[in-house]
């Protein structure tokens, strides 16, 4: 009895091991930053200008900028 609960075991995990490999091995599937690519400008060069990030509204912007000074 407690050979047979062990060969189940022991199956289910074979069986969970090979199910999740098998899924991570197709294309198009996994961590999206592997296909991460940065856009280059008209010369083929890395871009310089930076973003800029609406976190907060502009309201608070204008509030933290003359908290700043």
């Amino acid at each position: 009895m407690k050979q047979f609960k062990i060969s189940v075991l022991v199956s289910l995990f074979l069986i969970i091991i090979s199910a999740t490999s098998l899924s991570c091995s197709k294309k198009r599937y996994g961590c999206p930053g592997e296909n991460a690519a940065i856009k280059l400008d008209k010369n083929g060069e890395l871009p310089t200008k930076r973003g800029k990030s609406h976190l907060f509204n502009k309201e608070t912007r204008k509030r933290i900028k003359r908290h700043k000074k």
